[in-house]
């Protein structure tokens, strides 16, 4: 399925505006289903990153295990390189130094 690249965007989200700059700063991390994933050939790490950085739509739910920084985890959805809708599962932790974004899941929306 093809997301639309044409419609008028609201102001981004500040927590996703902060959450694209973790990503573009180098600053994240992926979970190890995550990397099987990758390895597996199931999911291409590029298009993790790309979905994020060109979301179209974030929701917010309660961080259940308490452990992001700011109480939430956020499912990010955006296209992937060929314009495919992608679907990311993640939350904001803090690293060894300082804010990262952490990739839980990461999955094709069919």
């Amino acid at each position: 399925r093809r997301l639309p690249m044409t419609e008028k965007k609201a102001l981004p989200d500040p927590r996703l505006v902060r959450i694209r700059r973790l990503v573009l700063a180098g600053r994240y991390r992926v979970s190890s289903h995550v990397h099987s994933r990758v390895a597996d050939g199931e999911i291409d790490f590029d298009a993790i990153l790309h979905s994020i950085v060109n979301a179209v739509s974030m929701e917010r739910h309660r961080d259940e295990e308490r452990a992001s920084a700011d109480g939430w985890k956020y499912v990010i959805t955006g296209p992937d390189a060929a314009g495919l809708a992608f679907r990311t599962v993640g939350k904001i932790v803090e690293g060894p130094d300082g804010e990262e974004y952490f990739v839980i899941t990461a999955f094709e929306v069919s």
